[in-house]
């Protein structure tokens, strides 16, 4: 799943009003004045049982009163959506890594960056919500 298709089908079935930041810079990507909240997505390929989160995107979600973490994984050939309400579960700790640079467009190489993991036990599952809605 890519994150096109999750942002509509978290609009479609979950959040009618969920707004989506265009700026290719934008601090998170969707809002929801409804509810609040800010969300931002992700969407992985592989299964991962710890799901990594940057820590400039951590203090952006935890800066806001309502915040979501919505991550879309592989499991099995099928996608998973796991929601983390960021304000209710805890911190976690930092690392140094290098991974994939995903802001600059002319360099698409490793960058260090600063980033923690969530065990998918601390988040919700929300895939019958998105996939099997009825």
């Amino acid at each position: 799943m890519e994150e096109k298709e999750l942002y509509q089908l978290i609009k479609k079935y979950l959040i009618p009003d969920l707004f989506k930041f265009e700026e290719r810079y934008a601090e998170l990507d969707c809002y929801s004045k409804k509810f609040d909240t800010y969300i931002e997505l992700k969407c992985r390929t592989s299964f991962y049982s710890d799901l990594m989160i940057e820590k400039h995107k951590y203090d952006a979600l935890k800066s806001k009163r309502k915040s979501r973490y919505i991550n879309s994984i592989m499991l099995d050939g099928y996608p998973k959506v796991i929601s983390f309400d960021i304000q209710q579960i805890p911190e976690p700790v930092w690392e140094w890594k290098m991974v994939p640079n995903a802001n600059n467009e002319h360099y698409k190489g490793l960058e260090l960056t600063e980033v923690g993991y969530f065990n998918l036990g601390l988040g919700k599952n929300i895939t019958k919500y998105l996939i099997f809605p009825n």
